[in-house]
């Protein structure tokens, strides 16, 4: 995904890092219209990042989680950074 990091490549468990750019504030915002819209709760905070202006998650993969696809992870992390972008 654009605009997306992951920490470790490839992830070695079942929890990674989740880098992203732009406004601390939007990208907030659009996770929390994601998870009302979706159910999906992606990330609350988001914490500084490596790099000015970049923001990370500890993303951890529960068993409830197993039945997401690739393709759904895909589609709500462009749907929150598509959101933010335009906040």
């Amino acid at each position: 995904i654009p605009g997306v990091a992951v920490s470790p490549l490839p992830a070695r468990a079942a929890r990674m890092f989740v880098e992203v750019g732009g406004d601390r504030d939007a990208l907030e915002a659009a996770a929390l219209e994601e998870a009302r819209e979706t159910g999906t709760w992606w990330f609350g905070r988001l914490r500084e990042g490596t790099q000015a202006g970049r923001w990370r998650v500890e993303l951890v993969i529960g068993e409830g989680a197993l039945e997401i696809t690739d393709d759904e992870v895909r589609g709500a992390w462009t749907r929150i950074l598509e959101r933010a972008a335009r906040a």
